[in-house]
């Protein structure tokens, strides 16, 4: 029982290592994907860059959701309490604990093996990644632009007051 503990341990480091490099991808597309938010022409390696950076995210989300959040997990030892049992003898007792060992036994290895089974899939969607972008790469209009802000400007200047020493400042807009 000790081993399926140190299995999902293990499955959990790995996990948390995966997640960290999920989680540098984000930011490193994030950065990239960045551009689409200035006013300038839309480039398909921008495009590409979020469609990653939202895969990646997905990922994540799957990765902490499936693997990592903790559920339940048997127990590595009895409760002493079930095994004071007077009306049992001790080679019973014995043998009901000896059963209820393989069934946990059997439950952390079920566990461990679904956990492991979904962090692999996990990193096998992510090292698919550059063909995410590639895909989105291609498929996205070049050179689209983003509308630019309109220029507006003000213009102010000092009018004598026909009524005594204070000026009055005057401002017209133009676009």
């Amino acid at each position: 029982m000790k081993a399926r503990y140190a299995t999902a341990e293990l499955v959990s480091k790995e996990a948390q290592t995966t997640l960290t490099v999920l989680l540098a991808g984000v930011g490193g597309s994030a950065a990239y994907a960045a551009k689409l938010f200035e006013p300038v022409a839309v480039s398909p390696i921008s495009a590409a860059s979020a469609a990653v950076c939202i895969y990646l995210v997905v990922l994540s989300v799957l990765l902490v959701t499936r693997c990592m959040v903790f559920e339940g997990y048997p127990a590595l030892y009895q409760n002493p309490k079930n095994l004071m049992q007077p009306a049992y003898t001790l080679e019973q007792l014995r043998e009901a604990e000896l059963a209820n060992l393989e069934e946990r036994i059997e439950e952390a290895i079920a566990i461990n093996n679904i956990r492991a089974r979904r962090l692999n899939r996990v990193r096998l969607a992510a090292a698919l990644s550059p063909v995410v972008f590639l895909v989105v790469a291609l498929l996205s209009p070049k050179g689209t632009t983003t509308a630019a802000p309109e220029k507006f400007s003000i213009q102010c200047g000092v009018e004598p007051s026909a009524s005594g020493p204070a000026s009055v400042i005057k401002c017209d807009g133009v676009k």
